[in-house]
């Protein structure tokens, strides 16, 4: 009898680490997760606020210190041409990457990339 109560508990024991492991693990990537989708929100809002800067003054850079995020914000031109052959001018390629560090100690990263139309002399 005392033998089969002491097994039920290891059993039991065994079963709640695993039911607390994998509890912690679902926390941990929802929180993950919502780090990853506020800092996405963060680069596209940032991204919105440079295409209406003038062209020379696209190159940006902002912190967010208490999220430990650099967001960043690069312009260059983007030569195209059409199905004629003939050059399409006036076009930029705006990428802007977001980079924090990572869980194990390396920078992670991601970009997002607009192509925008400025005539020169417009905005």
């Amino acid at each position: 009898m005392l033998f089969e109560a002491l097994l039920a508990l290891i059993i039991f024991s065994v079963a709640v680490v695993g039911i607390a492991r994998a509890l912690n693990t679902v926390i941990s990537t929802s929180s993950t997760l919502s780090q990853e989708r506020v800092m996405r929100m963060n680069l596209e809002s940032f991204l919105m606020e440079i295409r209406d800067r003038e062209i020379a003054e696209m190159n940006a850079e902002i912190a967010d210190e208490q999220r430990g995020i650099l967001y960043s914000a690069i312009v260059q031109e983007m030569p195209m041409t059409n199905v004629e052959g003939k050059e399409l001018s006036d076009l930029y390629l705006l990428t802007g990457t977001a980079t924090w560090p990572g869980s194990g100690g390396e920078q992670e990263q991601v970009s997002a990339e607009l192509t925008i139309y400025r005539p020169r002399g417009g905005r």
